[in-house]
């Protein structure tokens, strides 16, 4: 009986609760070796070429990086030698559809973004207080610009394996009983994500219930994507460039967070109603926000219509080696199993 809780005899790989508990339990001192490992040797090359400028550049985007490195050589570890898996069917791909998710999923970011300010613009509840932000006042603001954007980029790839891609799948495939089959068992494992994605910022500065819920419904726009299609590529554009639209184009606190080192397009003064806008919490804490998620969802599901040729579940997210290969085949390109 102790070995069964432990290991699963049909599948001969571990249980899929202590895969994710060791992803979780060794991914916040991994991701401090790797901090360490690349700060010290980078900060001592740039001050020996005389480029002490660029140390609150190496500050801004060092942590995303350990981050985003730790997360993926540990994650691609445990899927080779706990789930006997291989990385690219927890969403990375990397074929033509996975880079076209991804460049319409960061435009989307742009789009619903843009949506929301203007929508706060004609009600009266924004107005413009600066422009041209820059508190790295040793760089071109172009430069830091483009060093935020970097770091969004490792901050959606960072949370994106770890809050989306490795769990749902894991999640997916425990759900999939004979009594709740795939279909169900990845809607089931799209909800439960998408909750814990949002009520896992209950730690941000200035949360609120609203804001959590806010984040729980961009994490079923994200997710979305990935259960449709079985790639990451949308998650990853969408949440890069809704952080960096926000934040750096627009001057909004990020789910709560005013970072240090910010360069921004504009800077709003928000003196609409706290409801809608998010006021000190930023958008991210406004009915807005999730207007805007409901709005992304319709578009995606239009898109995915339009590109794929119908909406469906990719059900080999729920199925394991042997099984995903034969429903695959039955699969025309990436999906299969309509809703």
């Amino acid at each position: 009986m102790l070995k069964n809780l432990f290991w699963n005899q049909k599948e001969r790989r571990v249980r899929a609760l202590w895969r994710l508990l060791l992803l979780f339990i060794l991914g916040t001192p991994a991701i401090y070796i790797v901090v360490y490992a690349l700060y010290f040797p980078l900060a001592i090359i740039l001050l020996l070429v005389h480029l002490r400028m660029a140390l609150p550049l190496l500050q801004l985007v060092n942590t995303m990086l350990a981050s985003a490195v730790a997360t993926l050589v540990l994650t691609w570890l445990v899927v080779r030698f706990l789930d006997h898996d291989r990385f690219k069917h927890f969403g990375y791909h990397l074929n033509k559809n996975w880079w076209l998710d991804f460049i319409f999923g960061s435009l989307l970011g742009v789009f619903l973004n843009s949506a929301l300010v203007l929508v706060m613009w004609l009600a009266g509840w924004i107005s413009v207080s600066r422009l041209f932000f820059n508190q790295v006042t040793t760089l071109p603001f172009i430069v830091v610009l483009g060093a935020w954007l970097l770091n969004f980029l490792l901050v959606a790839l960072f949370e994106e394996t770890f809050a989306r891609s490795y769990p749902l799948r894991n999640f997916a495939q425990v759900f999939n009983t004979p009594s709740i089959g795939s279909r169900r068992a990845i809607v089931l494992s799209w909800l439960l994500t998408s909750l814990l994605f949002g009520f896992g910022h209950y730690s941000n500065p200035h949360v609120t219930l609203l804001e959590m819920i806010s984040i729980s419904m961009a994490g079923l726009l994200m997710g979305l994507g990935y259960i449709l299609t079985g790639n990451l590529g949308f998650a990853l554009g969408l949440h890069m460039t809704w952080d960096f639209t926000q934040g750096n184009i627009y001057g909004f606190p990020i789910a709560g967070q005013t970072p240090n080192n910010l360069a921004s397009l504009f800077i709003f003064h928000q003196h609409g109603p706290i409801i809608w806008t998010g006021g000190i919490a930023g958008p991210d804490g406004g009915l807005l926000s999730i207007c805007a998620f409901l709005l992304g969802i319709l578009i995606l599901l239009a898109y995915i219509r339009w590109r794929y040729g119908k909406i469906q579940l990719f059900t080999p997210l729920a199925l394991y080696k042997n099984e995903q290969t034969k429903a695959t085949k039955l699969n025309n390109t990436t999906s299969q199993a309509e809703i």
